[in-house]
């Protein structure tokens, strides 16, 4: 600002801001006022979000509005939906424990059918088209640390993860590079005995020729 005067307003000890423009003779002229919500500013602060006047009945059409397309979601009336949420919420958590446990189970008999391929031929490969990175992480926590696996998972049109592990860190270096070369569209990186790899999709016969690359590499 060049010239002119900047108005600050003062609540006491409690606030000062300054001036936005709009005033009014009276509070009484402000009609309803409803606080929407608090939020902290940097610890010490509070940030009051309220709407004053007719924007109290618009924002109420539009809160009553958002609550019956809710209800009609959770297929209930307006005064159910905050215990079909709930209930909803609830078996969501007990859903997510269940997958939990079953992915836990899927990893470990993962890991002991990989564990046996490195005993027997010094390599292992594994792809899932589902549980993510998440499942990857879960079966390299219980593999041996020896010879050299690839993991890979993700749709084939959606694209995902893949993981080179070994003992020797030339192996997984050498077959991180020939990925790479291979796979123009996997991006990633690593070193020692970890390397870890992205892809946006996978093509037609990539699959096959991971696991192409990890016999040729022995």
């Amino acid at each position: 600002m060049e010239k002119g005067t900047i108005r600050v307003i003062c609540l006491g000890e409690l606030e000062r801001n300054t001036c936005c423009g709009t005033h009014v003779c009276s509070t009484a002229q402000l009609g309803s006022i409803v606080i929407l919500q608090t939020s902290s500013i940097r610890g010490t602060n509070t940030r009051v979000h309220f709407v004053v006047g007719e924007r109290v009945i618009r924002s109420l059409i539009r809160s009553f509005s958002d609550l019956k397309s809710i209800s009609a979601k959770l297929n209930c009336g307006v005064s159910e939906a905050d215990d079909k949420l709930a209930l909803v919420l609830e078996q969501k958590k007990e859903s997510t424990k269940e997958e939990e446990f079953w992915r836990q189970e899927a990893a470990k008999t993962e890991s002991q059918r990989m564990n046996a391929e490195l005993q027997k031929n010094g390599n292992s490969f594994l792809y899932s088209s589902r549980g993510g990175l998440n499942f990857l992480n879960d079966v390299t926590k219980k593999l041996e640390p020896s010879g050299l696996s690839v993991l890979v998972c993700g749709d084939l049109k959606e694209g995902g993860t893949v993981l080179v592990l070994g003992s020797d860190p030339e192996k997984v270096k050498k077959v991180s590079e020939e990925i790479k070369t291979a796979f123009p569209h996997v991006k990633g990186g690593g070193k020692g005995t970890k390397w870890q790899g992205k892809s946006s999709n996978w093509e037609k016969g990539d699959i096959e020729k991971f696991q192409s690359l990890l016999v040729a590499s022995q």
